[in-house]
């Protein structure tokens, strides 16, 4: 063993050995002294604590090394440098997270010697596998932005969110991964996405990634799709306020999760279901000014359709007189009536 001396420059310096302080060794081997390396930044800089992230450690000073580390606090792992670094002017080493018994943050390091490591305290999150609890709304149209809010729990310690969406049939299509966003304020943590076009009526699973690589344990969360709902027809057509109308739709409509009817630009009102084809709603008096608006329909309280099929709104008819007021009971008769909002 010897000890290098500290005022070696930076830079390549041959090593030869004495056994008696004059007479040396002519192996033509090189030392080389490197600048001191630091730690800029990790991608991901979080993971489970289940481990096996592979984790890029971007920084400087660091591609003179022969013998790479990465210390996850206590715990070391081999590293490798790599030759194809996605920041100009910065050079990246990758390796893989180790197994912690919990979550937490631990600083990550570099050694380029398998001795001296840096000492930049960047830090690693380690977090415990996110559990999922549901979708609002689970349903959405197959040609997609829906907005979806995934509640869960264990969501808070991730780097970068993402939602994979992937068929629940036996199909070889890839899974869909799209970015998502993470609302801390509410209980427990949440995450909003905004669902693709998806592959037409069927049920998707639904997994979250914290850091962009690992995914949330199978099988995951159900959301369904379906076809954008349409407006064929309105039985009746026309009423004075607080009328019941049937509306038929030339798709499937039984596969909502909030069903709504919208009239013109904004009287929402529920609906209900009446079979596959016909929803039924209470449309609203419109405004005094407005005699005929649009109603359209929404399986998910979000997306409507947009037919244009019109609803009239008329005045409540009122009788003032008729002629005759009375007849035989064998009918047949012709009456006059006489009155307004005919």
């Amino acid at each position: 063993h010897c000890r290098l001396p500290s005022t070696l420059a930076v830079g390549a310096h041959a090593f030869e050995v004495s056994l008696n302080g004059q007479e040396f060794t002519s192996s033509a081997l090189n030392f080389t002294v490197f600048a001191d390396p630091a730690v800029h930044s990790l991608c991901p800089s979080s993971g489970p604590r289940l481990g096996s992230t592979l984790v890029r450690v971007t920084g400087t000073s660091l591609s003179v090394g022969s013998h790479y580390l990465c210390a996850y606090g206590d715990l070391v792992v081999d590293a490798s440098l790599l030759s194809n670094a996605t920041s100009p002017g910065a050079e990246q080493v990758s390796c893989v997270s180790p197994f912690v018994a919990s979550q937490g943050l631990v600083p990550l390091e570099v050694s380029l010697n398998g001795q001296n490591y840096t000492r930049n305290e960047v830090l690693f999150s380690y977090f415990d596998p996110p559990r999922l609890l549901l979708l609002s709304p689970s349903t959405g149209p197959d040609r997609g932005q829906t907005r979806v809010r995934l509640m869960g729990e264990q969501l808070g310690r991730g780097s970068h969110y993402q939602v994979s969406l992937a068929p629940a049939s036996a199909s070889p299509a890839l899974p869909l991964v799209v970015e998502a966003d993470y609302a801390p304020a509410i209980s427990n943590g949440s995450l909003a996405f905004t669902t693709p076009a998806l592959p037409g009526d069927g049920t998707v699973r639904v997994r979250v990634s914290l850091n962009a690589q690992q995914f949330s344990s199978p099988p995951g969360l159900v959301f369904v799709s379906y076809r954008h709902p349409s407006v064929v027809n309105l039985s009746p057509r026309c009423g004075h306020g607080d009328t019941r109308v049937l509306i038929s739709g030339s798709t499937n409509l039984s596969t909502g999760c909030h069903m709504l009817c919208k009239l013109g630009g904004g009287l929402v009102v529920n609906a209900t279901l009446v079979d596959a084809r016909t929803f039924a709603c209470v449309a609203p008096p419109l405004n005094n000014s407005v005699l005929a608006a649009p109603l359209e329909i929404s399986l998910n309280g979000q997306q409507y359709s947009s037919d244009g099929v019109i609803w009239t709104h008329t005045e409540q008819p009122r009788v003032s007189s008729m002629y005759p007021t009375a007849g035989i009971s064998a009918g047949g008769m012709v009456l006059t009536v006489q009155g307004a909002g005919f």
